[in-house]
Parts: structure tokens; C-alpha cells; sequence
């Protein structure tokens, strides 16, 4: 990293007490969660130094995780986000339906591309690195009828471009770190909720309606059950309330079933 007009420091510049009072700063201005993400992406971006550009084995990111007090997550009543898909423009609510729809990830959505959905097959390939190693991970999520009607109306939209979802105001994809959903949140008068909210509030409706847990895995594209449970632990839920399922109707089809004729359509396709 060269010293330039921007203000970047070398590498050689950078101490662990530069660091401390960098990250202080995020911790008191933004708050202690967000200096521990920064906290964590620098960590292993220096990781990463030390094997590719032999930086210094000592990482000076190495500093104290900051203490985040631990309140409930949110999750809007279901009224509420059907109150804000309503109030919202269409292509607005055809993004809301995506994600509730995949109980994806933010980025999964927003950096959505048109290769990755096949309308043929009713599947869409979802890409995270939200995983150990922090590799590039695809994963195919079946596309529900409701879902596939929402994406073939956006196609008209955004159909000649690469991603799925443009901001029209930008003419660009969606940032990540967009802030577009308070400002929907208030114009619809419901108390605010983010992207990642969807997701909580899609496995809390399966939770909801009897789904069982592997079912919900499955959804959410947890490696390990365990990850799902503590994630409906930390919503206010336990395994418990998932074993109790109401019987479901017989044309009702499971999302692992979904899941598993998906992938079933996927190695018939590896194999041709």
C-alpha cells in the first residue's frame, strides 16, 4: 500500500495502537458491532498478507472484541411487511418478494444476476462467502411459482442488464450497505426493519406453520443443523416449537422436498 494524496497509510505504518483508535472511533460513533466487523475483515485480510505478500507474521488488527450488548432480533409481523410491499413501487416489491421468497442472505439478492437465474430448471444459484475459508459458495435455491412470476415480470425490466435488480436512481445494482428500507419503512408508517429481517421473518413462518427443522435449514443453507437451531434460538424460538407441527395438508409440499427435487435437477444436469 503506497503513501499517497489520498491518505492510505503503508503497511509498515500501520501499529496495533493505530489501529485501537481507529476502530475506538467506529465503536463510538457507529457502534461496537460494526467496529467488530471491521475488526474481523481487517484480521483476515492481514492473514491473508502474511501468506500472499509476506507482511509481518505479528497482525496489528489483532485488538480486543469490542462488547455488544445482546438484545433480541427483530422480525416484523408479517402484516407489516405485506404493508410495506404494498406501499412500495413494483420492482420495489418484487425485490421484498425475492427475499422472503429465498430467506437469502442481503448480498445473495442484491448482487443477483440474470446467468444465475434458470427459469427452464425453477431454480435460482445463490452465491455467498459466508462460510469457513471465506470461499465463494453456490448454492441452488428452488424457485416457488410465486417467485418465479415476480422474476419474469422484473426481466421486463431489467432483463438486458447483468444483475437482476437495478437502482433507478443510479442506474446501478444496490449497494450493500444501502439504507433504502427506513425510508420505506416510514413512508409505509410500520417500525423499521432491514433486509436481513426478511430473512428471520422467513424461517419464523415456517417455524410458525409446523416446518421442521431440517426443513428450515435446508431454506436458510446452514452447513449444520446446529447453526439453524441457535438461529431460531437467538429469534426467540427452540427446536421445541418445530417438533409440534399441525398436520399440513397432502397437495402441501415440504421445502426440503422442494429442495431435494432441485438438487436432484441439478446432478441430472452435472451428468449430461
Amino acid at each position: 500500500m503506497k503513501n499517497t494524496k489520498t491518505g492510505l497509510t503503508p503497511v509498515t505504518d500501520i501499529t496495533y495502537d493505530l489501529v485501537e483508535r481507529a476502530l475506538n472511533h467506529i465503536a463510538k460513533t457507529v457502534s461496537p458491532h460494526r467496529a467488530n466487523v471491521h475488526r474481523k475483515l481487517l484480521v483476515a485480510a492481514w492473514n491473508w498478507g502474511i501468506k500472499a505478500h509476506d507482511l509481518p507474521p505479528k497482525n496489528p488488527f489483532s485488538v480486543d472484541s469490542y462488547k455488544v450488548d445482546k438484545t433480541e432480533k427483530y422480525i416484523p409481523p408479517i402484516d407489516d411487511f405485506w404493508t410495506l410491499v404494498d406501499s412500495v413501487k413494483p420492482h420495489e416489491q418484487r425485490l421484498l418478494l425475492t427475499f422472503l421468497y429465498t430467506g437469502s442472505r442481503r448480498n445473495e439478492i442484491l448482487s443477483l444476476k440474470w446467468k444465475d437465474v434458470d427459469f427452464n430448471k425453477n431454480i435460482v444459484w445463490l452465491e455467498t462467502r459466508k462460510r469457513r475459508g471465506g470461499g465463494v459458495h453456490r448454492d441452488a435455491v428452488p424457485m416457488v411459482d410465486a417467485l418465479k412470476e415476480a422474476l419474469q415480470e422484473q426481466r421486463l425490466e431489467t432483463g438486458l442488464q447483468g444483475f437482476v435488480f437495478i437502482n433507478p436512481s443510479t442506474s446501478q445494482p444496490y449497494s450493500p450497505f444501502t439504507k433504502l428500507m427506513n425510508g420505506w419503512c416510514s413512508e409505509a408508517q410500520i417500525k423499521p426493519f432491514n433486509f436481513h429481517a426478511i430473512r428471520h421473518l422467513s424461517a419464523s413462518i415456517l417455524a410458525d406453520k409446523g416446518y421442521s427443522l431440517p426443513d428450515i435449514q435446508k431454506l436458510l443453507r446452514h452447513k449444520a443443523v446446529t447453526t439453524t437451531a441457535h438461529y431460531l434460538h437467538s429469534l426467540g424460538m427452540t427446536s421445541l416449537d418445530l417438533e409440534g407441527a399441525f398436520d399440513r395438508p397432502v397437495k402441501k409440499q415440504k421445502v426440503s422436498e422442494m429442495v431435494n427435487r432441485t438438487e436432484k435437477r441439478v446432478n441430472e444436469i452435472a451428468c449430461d
